[in-house]
């Protein structure tokens, strides 16, 4: 995997990683993982290159979400570097705040493959991997659906 996306999760609950992780499985992707700041900013920049993509979860146990991406994006090295958000509530306020940082898109709780596959496959680009629905080109949703999911894109 030596041309594999490198993709972050910042995630503090070990199922919802396995589960993320087991989506990817069978992608052209090396997953790393991080439960904190701490863990985020060791990971961040592996093998002395930036990851491609950053997962982040909004309520992990002793940090906002929200808060780790502001501190990000105060660093002129991580100001352009793609972010979707995880989270379980999603409203008009998080997803302006989420435009300002520059987040790229969000995945509603509980995490659904063809979404969570399409986001991805939006933000890194081809992984020669990520097998994609082309028949409904619609990942599988309704069109309500994602109208509700719709990607949050930077201006």
């Amino acid at each position: 995997m030596e041309n594999a996306k490198r993709i972050l999760i910042v995630e503090d609950s070990p199922t919802v990683v396995e589960h993320m992780k087991m989506l990817l499985k069978n992608s052209n992707v090396k997953v790393l993982n991080a439960g904190s700041e701490f863990g985020m900013m060791q990971s961040i920049e592996s093998y002395g290159k930036l990851v491609d993509l950053i997962l982040m979860d909004l309520t992990l146990k002793t940090e906002n979400g929200m808060d780790l991406i502001r501190n990000l994006r105060s660093n002129d090295r991580y100001k352009e570097l793609p972010i979707i958000i995880i989270t379980e509530h999603v409203s008009k306020n998080l997803i302006l705040e989420a435009r300002e940082l520059k987040v790229r898109g969000y995945l509603k709780k509980p995490i659904q493959k063809e979404t969570f596959l399409d986001r991805i496959y939006e933000v890194v680009g081809n992984v020669s991997i990520i097998p994609r629905n082309t028949d409904t080109g619609s990942g599988g949703q309704t069109s309500e659906e994602k109208k509700k999911e719709e990607p949050v894109k930077s201006e």
